[in-house]
């Protein structure tokens, strides 16, 4: 479990912990074409937000080529830090984490 998972479950109210659970951790796999093999396409994985993530492969999301891997921790979870930042236990990387953009694109 993450140092901001267990931030959070110290200071979050019960009632909030399901957005723990939806935001979890997931290894999503997907498709690339190496610039050095043309024409080939290779497969990979990351590992992503369960709920930020945008995967073709969940129903209702968009097609294949406008997808996104939501790293891990997402920025979600990061703001919902943000409010205990004078707490001991918050980290600076919680803020720092908003600052990195918003995806991953494979």
């Amino acid at each position: 479990m993450s140092d901001l998972v267990l931030f959070l479950m110290e200071h979050l109210p019960e009632e909030q912990w399901e957005q723990l659970d939806e935001h979890r951790a997931v290894r999503f796999r997907y498709l690339y074409y190496p610039p050095d093999r043309a024409g080939e396409e290779r497969s990979d994985y990351r590992e992503g937000c369960a709920a930020c993530t945008r995967d073709p492969s969940k129903p209702g999301k968009p097609a294949y080529d406008t997808y996104w891997i939501e790293a891990w921790p997402c920025r979600h979870l990061c703001r919902l830090a943000l409010q205990y930042d004078d707490q001991p236990g918050f980290h600076p990387w919680f803020r720092e984490r908003l600052t990195l953009g918003p995806q991953i694109h494979p």
